[in-house]
């Protein structure tokens, strides 16, 4: 037993050096101390409730945010970066199982997430305590515990698909869908979504199975975190931040009754160890018995049939039906029509854009059915306010990314690139090639899925009229050019997949932070605290929250919908701040300035001006990288 914990332990002290010799770990420290200091505008009676628990209070959602993304970073490539570069080997040529390989990891991963968001957690704590005045020993170390199993939990999850992946890209994909449907968005959207497939109604005030329906929304560890820490914290358990939870209205359903035991808070533990228990024991006994090669691992009959069935779409469609004839695309200035040729057929013929194009798809008309205030301002527009989110902003707009990030890094590490420099296309070409080439690619089913959507709900909703269809279609596609320039210029930064994968989910992340970042620094700038239920009555200050490529998207379809000026999405905008009486802080234009253009800078056309200019330079600034940059 003691052997056995010596050799875990030294392949965990391994994983753990490693991350904190690479840039990328100064990199995600530093951006984790930075928003460990965005602290929570605490209002003093919530002070008052909360006492000593206060500083832990204020940190407790930006552990829950962080965390993910940290472990993502770090972890996405944990056991699939060995095998791909083929140092699994020389792990499994020495005393070591496969098994210590992939506990020691989990364990060193799990050490090394929680060393950053750990060192703006303690900052923001003894900031709290010297101005507040109040701190609990008791309630500060459960926390810790809860947050250490929080983090251990999620490593867990993200080395397991890891694990289980067969190339780097596909492990960033799912990786990246797990973090935001599985940890981030499961009670708020995922669980809705479910919701709605099993019993075809919303989830509203009155809600047939309201302890089933609480329950499916405590199932994802990050869920399970909040209601955990809330039960330490002592405060209403829900499966929101503890402010929230004692400033928001509260589910009255069984309070003063007695609950079934699956509501019980403690009961939480199950699904936050249950999850990387389960994913864990299936990823290695795969690991054992599988190849510790990629290129060699061979494929079961039923893979080759998918990959038949999913190479089939990419035939029938080529970048030239796309662009327009072979002969009038020549004749466009550059040399960039070849590469762009090449980048399509390459990322067309991948099942991943396919596979999130049917997911789009069914998300979206499995959400079709809406609330009647939403259904009476949107009429056959409802379609159109589905698919805004989570469909486009949230996971095509990630996707995009996440298929782009590598475009240029990869071949310049395999060394593919010289063949492509050896040939007439400048570097410029080559930069413009990728983008226009993969962008088409990754928007032919997306679009397919949008399309589709519509014709699914024209006998419920009606027929969505041409002028916003193609209005929606036109300001998807240059949101998802805005995103893929982005992915671009990523990929133009470093050879190394861990710190282009590290900055590319960074960038995704970036949306969920971008609300205190604004409130933080808008503070700062004016010395007046933003508060969210009365937002300032500044047009610079709207401004600045639009500045995101994903609130650009949306305020730009917000307005093709017919939907007050916000960078909230429709269906909320509608439900909480149309709806009379409800309390709610997603800010709209006209709720502060009582019009929706109080200034031309706010005119929600401008917003396309936006995302073209994010296009330009991501653009240039990616030409200037790889024009300076060595091939080799």
């Amino acid at each position: 037993m003691h052997v056995q914990f010596t050799k875990l332990l030294s392949v965990s002290r391994r994983e753990y050096q490693n991350i904190l010799s690479r840039r990328l770990f100064i990199i995600v420290s530093v951006i984790a101390f930075s928003i460990g200091l965005i602290t929570t505008s605490l209002r003093p009676t919530t002070v008052q409730i909360l006492g000593g628990a206060t500083p832990i209070a204020d940190v407790q959602g930006t552990i829950a945010l962080l965390i993910p993304f940290v472990a993502a970073t770090f972890g996405y490539r944990t056991i699939i970066g060995e095998r791909e570069s083929g140092t699994i080997r020389i792990l499994a040529g020495t005393r070591l199982s496969r098994s210590d390989i992939v506990l020691g990891k989990i364990v060193g991963q799990t050490a090394a997430t929680f060393t950053p968001v750990i060192f703006g957690t303690i900052f923001v704590v003894v900031v709290d305590i010297f101005s507040l005045h109040r701190f609990s020993v008791g309630i500060a170390l459960e926390f810790v515990v809860v947050a250490l199993i929080y983090t251990f939990a999620v490593v867990s999850i993200i080395v397991s698909i890891s694990t289980l992946a067969t190339s780097s890209v596909q492990s960033a994909v799912l990786v990246g869908v797990t973090v935001l449907a599985g940890l981030l968005f499961w009670s708020d959207l995922m669980v809705t979504f479910l919701w709605n497939i099993f019993t075809g109604t919303v989830p509203g005030n009155s809600l047939r199975y309201p302890n089933i329906f609480e329950m499916a929304s405590r199932l994802s560890p990050n869920d399970a975190y909040y209601v955990l820490t809330n039960w330490v914290l002592n405060v209403p358990v829900g499966t929101d931040s503890a402010v929230t939870q004692l400033t928001g209205p509260l589910n009255e359903v069984a309070r003063g009754e007695s609950q079934p035991i699956y509501l019980a808070p403690w009961f939480s533990l199950i699904p936050l160890v249950g999850w990387p228990f389960v994913l864990v024991l299936f990823s290695l006994r795969a690991f054992e018995n599988g190849s510790l090669t990629v290129q060699h691992d061979k494929e079961s009959n039923w893979i080759r049939r998918l990959q038949i069935l999913w190479s089939r779409p990419s035939n029938w469609i080529s970048f030239g039906s796309i662009v327009g004839r072979r002969e009038l695309s020549s004749r466009l200035p550059g040399r960039w029509q070849s590469i762009a040729q090449r980048e399509f057929r390459i990322l067309s013929r991948s099942p991943g854009i396919w596979l999130l194009g049917v997911l789009i798809f069914v998300i979206s008309i499995s959400s079709l059915a809406v609330q009647d205030i939403v259904r009476n301002y949107l009429g056959s527009l409802v379609p159109l306010a589905v698919l805004q989110t989570p469909g486009i902003t949230l996971f095509a707009g990630s996707g995009v990314v996440f298929f782009t990030f590598r475009a240029l890094s990869e071949e310049r590490r395999s060394g593919s690139i010289r063949l492509t420099a050896g040939t007439k296309a400048s570097r410029v070409d080559v930069i413009v090639g990728i983008l226009i080439g993969r962008t088409i690619a990754f928007s032919v089913p997306v679009l397919i899925a949008i399309v589709l959507t519509c014709a699914v709900a024209a006998p419920q909703y009606g027929a969505v009229p041409l002028v916003e269809l193609l209005g929606f279609l036109a300001a998807s596609v240059v949101f998802l050019f805005a995103m893929a320039a982005v992915g671009v210029a990523i990929s133009t930064l470093s050879r190394h997949r861990v710190v282009v994968g590290g900055l590319a989910f960074a960038f995704v992340a970036l949306p969920f932070y971008w609300q205190p970042v604004i409130n933080s620094f808008y503070s700062i700038v004016t010395g007046h605290a933003v508060n969210l239920l009365h937002p300032p009555n500044d047009p610079a200050y709207f401004l600045l929250k639009w500045l995101l490529p994903q609130n650009l998207y949306r305020v730009l379809t917000n307005w093709l919908l017919g939907v007050p000026n916000s960078s909230g999405t429709a269906l909320f905008v509608i439900s909480d701040v149309l709806q009379p009486s409800t309390i709610s802080n997603i800010t709209t234009v006209r709720s502060v300035f009582g019009t929706d253009i109080p200034v031309w800078f706010l005119h929600p056309i401008l917003t396309m001006v936006g995302l073209v200019l994010l296009l330009g330079v991501s653009q240039i600034f990616s030409v200037l990288v790889f024009s300076r940059s060595d091939l080799g």
